[in-house]
């Protein structure tokens, strides 16, 4: 996928759809799905920034985490 702003291509469109379909059975049944373990990258990096600093290793390792499962 490239450009947020662009549309999708076919194969990235039909990949998305399909991440879309697996989460419709959890939203019909009303269930919630489990985030244990997901954090707020960017309340980190908001006060990283804020402070002028450099994230701290705990919230580093978060966001490489975080964009890992991307």
């Amino acid at each position: 996928m490239g450009d947020p702003h662009e549309p999708f291509s076919d194969p990235d469109a039909r990949a998305a759809l399909r991440r879309a379909a697996e989460a419709l059975p959890l939203a019909r049944s009303g269930e919630t799905p489990n985030l244990a373990g997901i954090s707020d990258v960017v309340a980190a990096l908001d006060s990283a920034r804020a402070a002028g600093r450099a994230l701290e290793d705990e919230d580093f390792v978060g966001l490489r985490d975080h964009l890992e499962a991307q």
